[in-house]
């Protein structure tokens, strides 16, 4: 991480029970209580809150929910919820087509070192695997925008990266394709051309190559929110259903600058070193490798870690010197 920004924007708020009462729900009997809420005097007189402003209570009733689920509303027909899935797309989706668009709305994708690095190994299989987590962010000038769209229940969405200046749209252009990832854990569109992963060896030739191949783009972390064009608060973060379901004519695939998208290695994607001697290895981690995004530099589209592998079959180990000022791994 390069910049942190904590605080609330002006027309915004937090909601700290989101997380404080995770793990401390109450069970009530149905009835109506009086919940308050108190801001700690030392954050008052930090933020200069008045004691008016410190507190709030609300009055609540607790009732019998619905049968179907716990949540008020959730019994709403299925063909309420349809985010990205039948229907005509939005406006935007008939921007005009850019021969080359301006180097003031390219974001700039960075390809981070790879980090989180572990050997592990399946006994059923006996395989042992290199794992390790990887991440691009975005920077530039602007964020990395890719839609999918789809016609006559193709299994293959066209993909185009849009470009903003701000709020404005200023065009489109076509950028690889969309492909639907049915396996458990994914069940959404991946963009098949974001990022790739390989082993090196010593001579910086290849020894394995990762099967992750597709990706759901979305901002998991924040990288550097410091950017003059970062985004403190992105309207998505995580999966969540953002990608798609089997139905869908539409997805978008937006991470705004400042952020980074993470993926872990699982086994079928993290590197089989079952074969793969003892000695000293690169994990390298490459960001639109087949050039079909525009960014405003592809010089650090590639990062390189180096790792030092050792052990025997079954019980292999590895050793992550220092990257930079970052903190060696064991």
């Amino acid at each position: 991480m390069k910049g942190m920004v904590w605080g609330v924007q002006t027309g915004w708020a937090t909601d700290p029970a989101a997380s404080n009462l995770l793990g401390h729900q109450l069970e009530l009997a149905l009835g109506t209580y009086h919940v308050t809420a108190a801001i700690r005097p030392v954050y008052r007189l930090m933020f200069g809150i008045s004691a008016r402003d410190a507190t709030a209570t609300v009055t609540v009733k607790v009732v019998k929910g619905p049968k179907c689920c716990p949540v008020p509303g959730c019994c709403a027909p299925a063909a309420a919820h349809t985010h990205h899935t039948a229907g005509p797309p939005p406006a935007e989706a008939a921007a005009r087509t850019v021969a080359k668009p301006p180097e003031s709305a390219l974001p700039d994708l960075v390809a981070l070192p790879a980090w989180r690095i572990a050997t592990s190994h399946a006994a059923r299989t006996k395989i042992d695997y290199l794992t390790f987590g990887a991440t691009v962010w975005v920077g530039g000038n602007g964020p990395l925008d890719v839609e999918g769209f789809r016609s006559h229940g193709s299994p293959i969405m066209k993909a185009y990266q849009y470009f903003w200046r701000g709020k404005h749209l200023v065009g489109r252009v076509r950028a690889g394709t969309m492909g639907f990832d049915s396996q458990k854990g994914h069940n959404h569109w991946h963009f098949e051309q974001f990022a790739r992963y390989t082993l090196l060896n010593s001579a910086r030739s290849v020894a394995v190559t990762s099967h992750k191949a597709g990706f759901c783009i979305l901002p998991s972390d924040e990288i550097d929110l410091l950017l003059r064009r970062a985004v403190w608060q992105p309207s998505t973060a995580g999966p969540a259903g953002l990608c798609g379901s089997p139905t869908s004519l539409w997805v978008a695939e937006v991470m705004p600058a400042g952020w980074g998208d993470t993926y872990y290695q699982v086994a079928g994607q993290s590197f089989n070193i079952t074969h793969v001697p003892n000695g000293t290895y690169y994990v390298e981690v490459i960001a639109n490798p087949l050039r079909v995004l525009h960014e405003t530099t592809t010089r650090n589209d590639v990062s390189m870690r180096r790792v030092i592998l050792g052990g025997t079959a079954g019980h292999r180990t590895v050793k992550v010197p220092a990257w930079h000022g970052i903190d060696p791994e064991h």
